[in-house]
């Protein structure tokens, strides 16, 4: 099975957030959002890889937690552990290395690169 390392370091201005009301971020991310969840469900759907994908993923979510107490107010966090974000304001993805977008790129990449998908 794959591993995932990740580091814990938070760098100066990481915490600046932009936050939405979440029907404003879905208004205004949709092609972004829709990109994202059938990144995620190619990995999560695919019979051959589907158990090691969701253990990483999971793995992602614990770093992530660990790392961010707003772990919470992520939208796409939500969105990729499958969680229903509730009605309060979000902000999209966080910034850079943790960005659970580039995570998920990344992760399918990875997994078209070893032919499993």
């Amino acid at each position: 099975m794959k591993e995932n390392s990740f580091k814990i370091e938070r760098s100066p201005g990481q915490d600046d957030f932009s936050y939405q009301e979440l029907g404003e971020i879905e208004k205004d991310e949709k092609e972004d959002i829709d990109e994202f969840m059938r990144k995620r469900n190619a990995l999560l759907l695919n019979r051959g890889i589907r158990r090691e994908a969701r253990s990483r993923i999971l793995d992602f979510h614990d770093f992530i937690k660990s790392k961010y107490p707003e772990h919470l107010e992520c939208y796409l966090l939500q969105r990729l552990v499958g969680s229903t974000p509730p009605e309060k304001k979000y902000f999209f993805d966080f910034h850079g290395k943790d960005s659970v977008k580039n995570y998920v790129e990344e992760l399918l990449d990875e997994y078209k690169k070893d032919n499993a998908l």
